[in-house]
């Protein structure tokens, strides 16, 4: 789906060298624009071809082993724009990360969490064909946690219920997006302290801090000291 330099993933491994990494991330809005539309389109892509597979002809393979694929694919492409939001100085750039990703969790929504996908699953499992294919234990267990998610979902739930289910998911991912933006945002905000005040903080974290005039440690809401001071 995404190779070269262009995915986290190489034709021929994982991401080898420096150049690679830096690759991996865009580099201006409308990289970061491209890449959320492709990969908005290659989910749904994907995820339509399963559905569409005849239910005599499922396999662990073709169904839930694809759907597994096809999330793990659009999860990739959605962390290098998430990561874009956390620390780029640019606001233009951290807004389009923070625009993208709120229509990139919609659609997920969406996509990944629809009744046709919630139907190929049940069908193919009550098919009993995953005793035919003779799975191993962590295929098997992969059926079972991803069918008690589809009910934890409200898979089974009336039509109507369940679209108010799909718009709170939608909200709530709106919502802890704009959360982590904020925190971003903030990040560049440094709070004085002095250092008996950060007793059991890592030395190495409070090496890398700066002193303002008065000589108190400079505290910022950088994930990295966050962590560690909380």
């Amino acid at each position: 789906m995404f190779t070269g330099a262009e995915s986290l993933f190489r034709e021929d491994g994982f991401v080898k060298t420096i150049e690679d990494l830096n690759n991996f991330f865009p580099k201006s809005v409308s990289q970061i624009n491209a890449y959320a539309k492709r990969a908005i389109e290659s989910a749904k892509k994907s995820v339509e071809a399963i559905i569409k597979i005849d239910d005599d002809k499922r396999t662990f393979e073709n169904t839930a082993l694809a759907f597994d694929e096809a999330g793990r694919r659009f999860s990739i492409e959605a962390t290098r724009i998430a990561t874009v939001g956390y620390v780029y100085p640019e606001a233009a750039m951290r807004d389009s990360s923070n625009s993208n990703l709120v229509e990139m969790h919609k659609k997920a929504v969406e996509t990944f969490a629809s009744k046709e996908i919630y139907g190929a699953f049940k069908s193919y499992i009550e098919s009993g064909k995953p005793k035919e294919e003779n799975l191993s234990e962590e295929e098997s267990y992969f059926l079972k946690k991803e069918m008690e998610a589809f009910l934890r979902q409200g898979f089974q739930l009336p039509d109507i219920d369940f679209k108010e289910v799909q718009s709170l998911k939608a909200e709530i991912s709106k919502l802890e997006n704009a959360f982590a933006q904020n925190i971003a945002a903030a990040s560049s905000d440094k709070f004085p302290l002095n250092l008996d005040k950060l007793d059991g903080v890592s030395s190495g974290i409070i090496s890398a801090l700066k002193k303002d005039e008065n000589g108190d440690l400079l505290v910022g809401l950088d994930y990295p000291t966050y962590l560690e001071v909380m």
